[in-house]
């Protein structure tokens, strides 16, 4: 089944924009307060007149008809969300990217019923070619306890063609092959006492050509561990998001070396418009890079040991794509051997 109508007028980024230009500003112009209504209108009877659609035309014309900007309250709207500082993941580049080019999926949806309490769907989604974010959130008609989290072990994803690309209950840490590996599931916080959000993270080897997810599951747990209280569900829950072009057809910056390393082995580098990833498997698990001393965030993640016993490493720079537009080649610093990799853009290097 295919959710993506939500019967809701307005969602949270609408009410943001909505609570801030027609409550909190007296001064904004009528003009302003026209583009709102007519900007809500329009995502009512269209539903693709999306999030990042009605953001774009409130702010140009609050811009434009008085010279303030809303940026900060939007990219602290989504850093709420998709930070994750808080699991010592510095992922501000992802931020960056959602906030400030509109690299986000608001998945229009209504919520699926889990029980006569209880429902859920999915409320945001960011794809790139290495990474998934998705933020669930589940409903109650009763208060829900700020202490409760979100647990779904057998979590299952499937591309349009049936590709398996999560498994929960089968995930093998061994299959390195464009299986997604979960990075973990960071609590959102939200004033909304009925409301319950998760934003779950996973990180690949590649994700290529997916325009559809298919989730599926069956074993959703509320848990408190303070109160070591948990609330079961053993429903079947089934449903597919097509996935938004920006999402297929990415801008990416591809860096290719020939040289061959004794203690590990470069499979790609590239940058998009979240950062740059860098791909290796080595044997040698204190293997690991800089770019430019230590100047550049940098995240490490293992993604999976194959069978001879090389681990497949994905490491993420907080870097913006838009600076390696003039420049042709890189170089990445190993810190273990002090080794110095030269990387080439668009092209391998003459051998």
């Amino acid at each position: 089944m295919e959710h993506n109508k939500n019967n809701n007028p307005k969602d949270e980024i609408d009410e943001l924009l909505y609570d801030y230009f027609k409550n909190s500003n007296e001064d904004v112009p009528i003009e302003t307060s026209k583009a709102i209504d007519e900007a809500l209108y329009k995502k009512k009877k269209h539903s693709s007149f999306n999030i990042s659609k009605i953001a774009a035309i409130v702010l140009l014309c609050f811009t434009m008809t008085t010279g303030l900007i809303f940026a900060k309250d939007i990219i602290n709207f989504f850093s709420e969300i998709f930070d994750l500082k808080s699991t010592n993941i510095d992922n501000s580049g992802i931020v960056d990217a959602i906030a400030n080019k509109n690299y986000i999926q608001n998945v229009d949806m209504d919520y699926i019923p889990i029980d006569d309490n209880y429902s859920i769907k999915v409320d945001y989604l960011m794809l790139d070619d290495l990474n998934l974010y998705l933020v669930f959130n589940l409903h109650s008609n009763k208060k829900i306890d700020e202490n409760y989290r979100i647990s779904i072990t057998d979590l299952k994803l499937t591309d349009q063609d049936g590709n398996v690309i999560y498994d929960g209950d089968n995930y093998s840490f061994n299959n390195t092959n464009n299986i997604l590996s979960c990075a973990g599931w960071n609590k959102i916080k939200s004033d909304n006492k009925n409301s319950l959000r998760e934003l779950l993270h996973l990180m690949t080897n590649g994700i290529n050509n997916i325009s559809k997810i298919n989730i599926t599951f069956s074993n959703l747990v509320i848990y408190n561990i303070d109160i070591n209280k948990n609330i079961e569900f053993n429903k079947k829950i089934s449903y597919s998001i097509n996935i938004i072009n920006k999402f297929i057809d990415t801008d990416i910056l591809k860096f290719y070396t020939s040289k061959e390393y004794n203690d590990f082995k470069i499979e790609k580098c590239i940058l998009t418009d979240t950062g740059m990833y860098l791909l290796y498997k080595t044997k040698n698990i204190n293997i690991r890079f800089r770019y430019q001393s230590n100047n550049i965030n940098n995240y490490r993640r293992l993604l999976g040991t194959d069978y001879n016993g090389y681990h497949n490493f994905l490491i993420y720079f907080n870097i913006n794509k838009d600076i390696f537009n003039n420049i042709s080649e890189i170089i990445l610093t190993e810190n273990y051997t002090n080794e110095s990799v030269k990387l080439y853009k668009n092209k391998y290097p003459p051998i």
